[in-house]
């Protein structure tokens, strides 16, 4: 046969599919009251979200530490939203998750805010990659009490007459290095007196709560609200 007149005959097409674990990770945090930031005595959970966007099965090490300045709740891990037996020691030292193809896993527990936090900041690990980092500001409060004397008498002191006026102020500290937004304060009437008056932006309802509410406070700043009630005469001897 002629070279150059030889028919050239198309082979059969061989397709190669790459299957593989495709893992996106991601760490959530939600406070005990939704708020965007914690006071201590308060509750965070945390939740790990593991996505396998592939369609390798996989198994997977889920790491996470407790955030300083808080305490991890016994019996708070869930996995996929079920009770579980995983301790805190476990948790920290790393568990397996069974990462099926475009599934998600989910790991959460929960810890409470101890005093002397500041700012409450965690990351998780999975197969020895971080995840985002999660932080919250804490903010504590103050409270104290100045006695107006409205008579001349000799009174002990530590003790009130009626007509004494008395003005509590309650000091706001962000403890954080992030502004808190729509800080809400909150005290109440004491019995046996009546309201004077509030510092500004003070509202007063029908059971003599007061509430205030701060637009913003910057990171290591500290704001003070007051109200100023006076003693009321058929409560003193």
């Amino acid at each position: 046969m002629n070279p150059e007149t030889q028919e050239i005959k198309d082979t059969n097409e061989v397709t190669h599919e790459y299957v593989e674990a495709i893992i996106d990770a991601e760490k959530e945090m939600t406070t005990e009251r939704g708020l965007s930031y914690v006071i201590p005595g308060e509750k965070v959970t945390y939740t790990i979200r593991v996505q396998n966007e592939g369609d390798l099965n996989t198994t997977l090490t889920v790491q996470d530490s407790i955030p300083e300045g808080t305490e991890f709740v016994e019996g708070s891990v869930l996995l996929n939203g079920m009770p579980s037996s995983v301790t805190k020691e476990q948790l920290e030292a790393g568990i397996e998750v069974e990462a099926n193809g475009n599934t998600e896993q989910t790991i959460s527990f929960e810890v409470t805010v101890q005093e002397g936090a500041t700012e409450v900041k965690n990351t998780a690990v999975v197969d020895e990659t971080p995840t985002n980092e999660t932080k919250v500001p804490v903010i504590s409060y103050e409270k104290t009490a100045e006695v107006i004397r409205q008579t001349e008498e000799n009174i002990p002191e530590g003790t009130v007459t009626a007509g004494d006026k008395i003005k509590y102020i309650i000091k706001v500290n962000n403890l954080g290095e992030e502004p808190v937004t729509d800080v809400t304060i909150k005290d109440v009437v004491p019995t046996g007196t009546t309201l004077s008056n509030t510092s500004i932006g003070g509202k007063v309802n029908d059971r003599n709560e007061i509430t205030w509410t701060i637009d913003e406070i910057l990171a290591g700043a500290s704001v003070e609200v007051s109200f100023e009630v006076t003693v009321n005469y058929d409560v003193v001897d």
